[in-house]
């Protein structure tokens, strides 16, 4: 069992409820040498029980043009407004509200309140994309161990096209901040693919819960 920093990158929007973690699905995982099969599998089973640990948790924006990447987890639990600083981040708001709701799949969902001008800007012209950043104890066949521990959600330019250093692209697509232009977060039905593999469907029963899209010793969203 090894345990790491996971962070988890989804599309936003400009409205209270965002959709953190789409949850029962596998999703990549770039750190081969903890986790050899490349994917983590994100059980609801490892998320139910955490809501109440989500709220109150720090949004912190990478302002356009800034190379983007998670603050490093454990300097953020210490000094939560000097770590985002030291790359030119800020805190912008927190967490509240957080609930799993039953759609099709399971979600992962909270309420953001968000107090910062130039953030509520970028989220109402649809700029932004945002990403989990938490703490869990994952074994090398990428299922997780226990529940997860929030530590931050990281807002950042979202890409138009190719990733690049400044912005990046959602990995988890049920993950999302639902606006005016989206639809309701939250138990709406979205068909999720499982990857190939004869096992898959059996391990989602089996596990019943799943992981984050951005790994933990992983420097930057994709």
């Amino acid at each position: 069992m090894i345990l790491v920093e996971i962070s988890n990158s989804f599309p936003v929007r400009n409205a209270p409820e965002l959709t953190l973690q789409g949850l029962d699905r596998w999703l990549p995982f770039e750190n081969t040498d903890k986790v050899p099969g490349g994917r983590l599998f994100y059980a609801s089973g490892n998320f139910t029980g955490t809501e109440s640990a989500w709220n109150g948790t720090k949004i912190v924006l990478v302002p356009p043009g800034k190379p983007v990447m998670h603050v490093d987890h454990a300097a953020f639990s210490r000094d939560p407004y000097s770590e985002p600083a030291r790359n030119g981040y800020r805190i912008v708001g927190e967490l509240n509200n957080t609930r799993i709701v039953n759609g099709t799949m399971p979600d992962l969902v909270a309420d953001a309140n968000v107090l910062d001008t130039e953030t509520t800007r970028l989220i109402a012209g649809g700029k932004l994309t945002l990403s989990t950043g938490f703490d869990a104890e994952v074994q090398p066949d990428g299922y997780i161990s226990g529940r997860v521990r929030p530590n931050h959600v990281l807002l950042f330019t979202k890409c138009s096209a190719e990733k690049t250093a400044t912005c990046g692209i959602p990995r988890d697509q049920a993950a999302r901040i639902d606006n005016t232009e989206g639809k309701p977060a939250g138990g709406t039905d979205r068909v999720v693919f499982p990857e190939r593999g004869s096992n898959d469907k059996l391990d989602m029963v089996r596990a019943r819960g799943k992981l984050n899209p951005f790994t933990g010793t992983f420097e930057g969203p994709e």
